[in-house]
Formats: C-alpha cells, sequence, structure tokens
C-alpha cells in the first residue's frame, strides 16, 4: 500500500530491512523517516513517535502444533510449566512478561528476533506455544503443521505508520 501511495504522490521510496526490536530507535535516529510495517499504537510509543490515523486492527493469538489437545487456559496456568514464544519488541512480549506469575500464570517466557522463529521452535519441540499477530499466524498456518488456538486475553491491537514527533510534513 505505501508504495501504491508514493508512486501516486510522485515520491520514490526505499524499504529497509531492519530489527524490529530498533526500528523505534532507527526513526528517532533519522535512520529511516517512517515506520509503516504493522506498527501497533501503545502509550509507550506514542511518548517517543507520532501515529499516523490508524489503518488496521487484529487479533493477538497463541499459535501450537497441528496435533496440540492443549487449551489457552491449559498454557496459561499449566500445573507444569510450559514455555510461550513470542517476538522481541512487540506488545505481546511485553503482556506476556508483565503477566507472568500473575492470575495463576505459570507458563516461562522465550524471547525470539522473529515470530517465524518462535514457530520453528515449536515445530521443533522446544516451546509450547508462540504468540503473535493473526496474520503472521495465519501465514505459519499456510506453511507449517501448526494450528491458530486462540487469543489469550490481550486486547485487539491498532496498527498506524510511525513519524518523529512533530514531522507533521509527513
Amino acid at each position: 500500500a505505501l508504495a501504491w501511495i508514493a508512486n501516486d504522490l510522485g515520491i520514490k521510496i526505499e524499504h529497509k530491512p531492519m530489527e524490529w526490536s530498533g526500528i523505534v530507535a532507527s526513526l528517532q535516529a533519522k535512520k529511516i523517516d517512517m515506520i509503516a510495517s504493522g506498527l501497533s499504537v501503545t502509550p509507550e510509543r506514542a511518548k517517543q513517535i507520532d501515529f499516523s490515523t490508524p489503518y488496521f486492527t487484529t487479533e493477538i493469538v497463541l499459535v501450537v502444533k497441528k496435533d496440540s489437545e492443549l487449551t489457552v487456559d491449559q498454557i496459561l496456568k499449566a500445573e507444569k510449566k510450559v514455555i510461550i514464544g513470542a517476538q522481541l519488541g512487540t506488545p505481546e512480549a511485553k503482556w506476556l512478561k508483565d503477566q507472568q506469575g500473575k492470575d495463576g500464570f505459570t507458563y516461562d517466557l522465550r524471547i525470539y528476533d522473529s515470530s517465524p522463529m518462535a514457530v520453528e521452535d515449536i515445530m521443533n519441540g522446544c516451546i509450547v506455544a508462540a504468540a503473535m499477530y493473526h496474520l503472521p499466524a495465519e501465514d505459519a498456518v499456510s506453511k507449517k503443521d501448526v494450528n491458530i488456538l486462540g487469543e489469550f486475553g490481550m486486547e485487539k491491537e491498532v496498527f498506524a505508520i510511525g513519524f518523529n514527533k512533530n514531522q507533521t510534513e509527513l
């Protein structure tokens, strides 16, 4: 969509892949002009950057092996600790870390550089589940023997484009 908008406006854009955990810092350091890649609007980020009008809302779900018989509650509140994976720098990683040990949540948390890496560890038996946005979860289901178990208590996430503070021209 961003390429279509830029083309319509006669603007040349360059996509720069980078580590997600440092994306806001890269914007603030002016290594990039905007973040247009599934950026969740959060109060913490709003203190650091400005956002466009939101363009998408998504659920955050748990992905498990296709043959898993576990429920969301059995994963979050297991008698024997299980490991849940999440991508570094994401709202789901923060939420899972903040909830750990509260309200009977007994899981351990393992952080990954990407959600596909967490899915690989599900397949290898290293973790029981991974938390991620619904669209990457659907992508994982189309490529691997995994299923979307369902939402696990987080609010839906709202995506917008991120800009440096007071950069209204963009």
